[in-house]
């Protein structure tokens, strides 16, 4: 009978063993991965519609900025091509998100990466 008792006690420990180390090591998530969805949901929406390429091709940042809202984050938008940049890196004393969109131009082959800033207000 103690045996069993034993053996008992022993399938407890594992289970008990096994579950602390599933819930020490499980994989860590970013936080605010809700966050970063919604900011590249923002560039694709915009992608989407027209506005984006549209505003790109045209130099139009400002025009960009207004039209994507990140409720409560404050929000750059950097334009990259082959020749440059257009747009100013945010200099925030917090932390900033950065995530890049890549199009392929308006009308014809010009690629352009998007660069979105987001930071904490």
């Amino acid at each position: 009978m103690q045996g069993y008792v034993r053996t008992l006690e022993a399938v407890f420990a594992g289970i008990i063993l096994i579950g602390f180390l599933v819930v020490l090591l499980k994989p860590n998530t970013l936080p605010g991965t809700q966050d970063t969805e919604k900011a590249y949901t923002a560039l694709m929406e915009l992608d989407k519609t027209g506005n984006l390429r549209e505003d790109i091709v045209s130099g139009n940042l400002s025009a960009i900025n207004s039209k994507i809202s990140l409720f409560p984050y404050n929000h750059s938008v950097l334009v990259c091509d082959s020749s440059g940049c257009a747009g100013e890196v945010p200099e925030t004393p917090e932390n900033i998100w950065t995530g890049e969109y890549l199009i392929s131009g308006c009308d014809s082959f010009h690629p352009y990466v998007v660069k979105l800033f987001v930071w904490e207000k």
